[in-house]
């Protein structure tokens, strides 16, 4: 599972119009301290509107390092070489909450779940993440009331000298937006492109949290609004790290929506933009994903796989599953080199 990957297209069951997938990508003209580097096109996944497949097709459990049995390990990423998994657990032994964690890929397997340490991880939660692909820099969210997560606020940490420094506020980091407030930020922003974020908010003007952009003209970043159109509903809408479509025009959202297709609990979605540039209502990707329970941040994997977290029936409580291939349309996720491929790259 999660092997180094190249070239590949895995055959879908899926029905309904695809959409192309990418990680991360982004443009190397930021001058600052946080320079945005060139990307390739280092990989895309196909994914259909609403998945369907046979009713024995059920994703499977990712085993270690990314689960602990009996704890709660969930909102996965993966750097775009493929060489790094970041998430969130419960496991014992970090510092109290939910910590971060990390894995690297050498020599054809994963390594062991490694704690961030305390210049990341604290007394409360820390969760939702993504390490940029040299692995020097990690964005993640920081809930300061552990039981409510709308109280979240966007933090980064820097690696120097192999050590990790102690975590900022993304108000303290000049280069980069003034996003969160005192009504709570969460999950990771999308960097469209290095002069438009989106982001997950429950600012004023919200509905219990909501998608919302910001974008910097002449070197100056503006007000943050609500992504244009039906996106967003008067329940829970989040996004996550890489889910953004290499076209810019998909969204994979999860959503506590209860109409639309909704299996129950939070759901993943996707939206499109359409040519005014407004996101549409979302699509639910269908039972072979989602389920009563709660399907939280699910992303493209290396492998060519889809990979989150669950509580469904049966499958455990919050361990971090898997959809092989052969139930998605799963293209790309080359790697023309075998340099990292950088989003942010400290000068």
């Amino acid at each position: 599972m999660l092997a180094r990957y190249g070239r590949r297209e895995i055959q879908s069951a899926c029905k309904q119009p695809y959409l192309t997938w990418a990680h991360k990508r982004g443009d190397a003209n930021m001058k600052s301290k946080f320079a945005l580097a060139a990307l390739a096109a280092v990989g895309a996944v196909v994914i259909s509107g609403t998945l369907s497949a046979a009713s024995d097709v059920k994703p499977q459990n990712a085993g270690a390092p990314f689960n602990a049995s009996g704890y709660y390990d969930f909102e996965i990423t993966f750097s775009s070489d493929g060489k790094t998994a970041v998430w969130a657990s419960n496991r014992p032994g970090g510092h109290g909450g939910n910590d971060l964690y990390y894995a690297e890929f050498k020599n054809g397997t994963w390594g062991p779940a490694i704690n961030f340490g305390p210049a990341v991880n604290s007394g409360v939660n820390e969760q939702e993440a993504a390490m940029t692909d040299d692995g020097q820099v990690v964005y993640f969210t920081r809930y300061h009331d552990p039981k409510d997560f709308l109280s979240g606020d966007l933090y980064i940490s820097r690696k120097v000298n192999g050590k990790w420094q102690k975590a900022q506020s993304w108000n303290d980091v000049p280069e980069l937006p003034a996003l969160n407030t005192p009504d709570g930020e969460e999950h990771c922003p999308i960097f469209v492109h290095k002069d438009l974020i989106y982001f997950s908010t429950n600012r004023k003007g919200t509905q219990a949290s909501d998608i919302w952009q910001v974008a910097r003209k002449n070197g100056v970043w503006g007000k943050p609004e609500p992504l244009p159109g039906t996106i967003n509903s008067p329940h829970r809408d989040h996004i996550h790290w890489n889910n953004l479509s290499k076209d810019k025009k998909a969204l994979l959202v999860i959503s506590d929506r209860p109409d639309g297709g909704s299996l129950g609990g939070s759901d993943e979605w996707i939206s499109r933009m359409n040519e005014k540039g407004e996101w549409s209502t979302p699509i639910n990707l269908g039972p072979t994903v989602n389920s009563s329970g709660n399907e939280i941040c699910w992303v493209p994997t290396p492998d060519g796989s889809f990979m989150g977290a669950t509580n469904r029936s049966g499958l455990g409580q919050g361990a971090l599953h898997f959809v092989k291939g052969t139930v998605l349309t799963l293209q790309g996720f080359e790697a023309d080199t075998a340099a990292p491929i950088n989003i942010f790259k400290i000068q």
